[in-house]
């Protein structure tokens, strides 16, 4: 038996997506394995003895979740111990509710590997021999039953299953004995290998899933939203109402790319929406000229469709700022540096292009602001200044108090040793407190910000010593 389960389920390993479905509704199948006894004498449940079972099942798809089936299985049953043997002929009717997981929600419907799980009642009618008695018992028995199965994909149609059925049987007559000591009846555990097959009740000539009597094109597979008849592009227009059946659209079935409300085959510019005055062609600002012949399609203009706003000689086209008179492509130049004020980030004071626009800042400040970075040291773990850091403040408050266009930016930041909200904040009180010196200097303090950013952006390893003193520092960055 375990070797049957096994080749089974290799081969349903390579085999195609196949599921009883709302489209083939009905399921019949073969089964054969083992049947176990369990009852007063003793259990031989998972020994998977050689007493064979057969079974024949029927099932009803019901919904997407739910299936109903009935079963009818014989198998042969036996048991000996010291006391009694006996040897029975078992013939059970089953009806039963299936639980399926492939119900489009756990697993696909489709999907290959279906396993589900099952309930329901049974009458069993058993006839034994107890050989203590030499003679043949006939029992009539109503059973409960439950198990779990597993159907694995073939092709389209056909399926392998495995299935485990557990039953209970209402009376003791099974065995002919009864054991005070027990307090339950006799049962029995069925372990099947079967070949299903899933089939429509129902005549559906193109096997589209309508059923003919339903079908407005029985002999045409077609779509169940249009009674059976087809879509061919798959537009949603039904083909006999679709003047474009070949290829899809959503103009009476015909496409129109560019969604201007005038079909491909009577657009002169499918791939550009238009107007019907121009057969589809477009006259984008609505001058009256078409864009093909608009020197300026997408504003409207009266020097070959092109307009002049500002009247600076630089049509608009190709004015950077057509609004506003200028000298440099169209755009004014307010500090006179030869950048346009649009590209110039700081219009108002004369500057160079490789600063933006701004002017140049000297290299020796840049060599102050790197030395106030490198001299500015505060008393262990807190904020304070030395008095040995004044000097560099100084500078830099000088430079900052002769140049107005400056603006400063200062940035705290910590090394990795203690804990790291602290260090974010200690970063925080450092550089505000190199600012709260600069005000006192006399620089304005809407001319400087502050920041501390903590460990976050280490210069050095903090791993040694050295990198540690480098990542603890107060930088200081010119802006305009």
């Amino acid at each position: 038996m375990k070797k049957i389960i096994l080749t089974a389920i290799a081969i349903a390993s390579i085999s195609f997506s196949n599921a009883q479905t709302k489209k083939h509704d009905w399921n019949v199948g073969l089964h054969f394995g083992t049947q176990e006894y369990s009852g007063d004498m003793g259990s031989e449940f998972f020994s998977f003895s050689e007493h064979a079972a057969y079974g024949v099942s029927l099932s009803k798809y019901l919904t997407p979740w739910w299936d109903v089936q009935g079963m009818v299985t014989f198998s042969n049953l036996d048991f000996s111990d010291s006391l009694s043997s006996f040897e029975a002929k078992f013939l059970d009717f089953n009806i039963m509710a299936k639980l399926k997981f492939n119900n489009g929600k756990w697993l696909k419907e489709n999907s290959f590997f279906q396993p589900y799980l099952f309930i329901g009642l049974g009458d069993g009618i058993s006839i034994a021999d107890h050989y203590t008695q030499n003679s043949g018992n006939l029992s009539v028995d109503v059973n409960a039953l439950g198990g779990i199965g597993f159907n694995f994909a073939v092709s389209e149609r056909l399926g392998i299953n495995l299935m485990t059925k557990y039953t209970y049987m209402w009376n003791d007559e099974l065995d002919n004995r009864v054991d005070p000591a027990d307090k339950f009846q006799d049962q029995a555990l069925m372990t099947t290998i079967g070949l299903t097959y899933n089939f429509s009740a129902k005549k559906d000539t193109d096997n589209d899933g309508v059923v003919d009597k339903e079908d407005k094109c029985p002999t045409v597979f077609g779509l169940a939203k249009f009674a059976g008849c087809p879509d061919t592009d798959a537009d949603g227009v039904e083909d006999s109402k679709d003047e474009c059946p070949k290829t899809p659209g959503t103009l009476n079935g015909c496409p129109d790319m560019d969604k201007d409300g005038i079909a491909d085959k009577d657009d002169a510019c499918p791939t550009t929406a238009g107007i019907a005055k121009f057969a589809g062609c477009p006259d984008t600002d609505g001058d009256g000229i078409e864009d093909s012949k608009d020197g300026c399609p997408t504003v409207a203009g009266t020097v070959n469709g092109c307009p002049d706003t500002d009247k600076d000689g630089v049509i608009d086209a190709k004015d950077k700022c057509p609004t506003v008179a200028g000298t440099i492509n169209g755009c004014p130049d307010t500090d006179k540096d030869g950048i346009a004020d649009v590209d110039d980030k700081c219009p108002t004071i004369a500057g160079i292009k490789a600063n933006g626009g701004c002017p140049e800042i000297k290299e020796e400040t840049k060599q102050v602001m790197t030395k106030a970075m490198e001299g500015l040291f505060f008393k262990s773990g807190s904020s304070v200044i030395q008095r040995r850091s004044y000097v560099v403040l100084d500078n830099v408050a000088k430079i900052m108090n002769e140049n107005p266009s400056y603006k400063l930016k200062i940035e705290g930041h910590t090394d990795n040793t203690g804990n790291e909200a602290k260090n974010l904040q200690l970063s925080k009180d450092r550089a505000a407190a190199a600012k709260a010196y600069l005000v006192k200097k006399g620089v304005s303090a809407s001319r400087l910000t502050s920041e501390g950013y903590g460990i976050t952006k280490p210069r050095a390893d903090n791993t040694s010593a050295k990198g540690r003193a480098l990542n603890r520092r107060v930088e200081f960055t010119i802006e305009f």
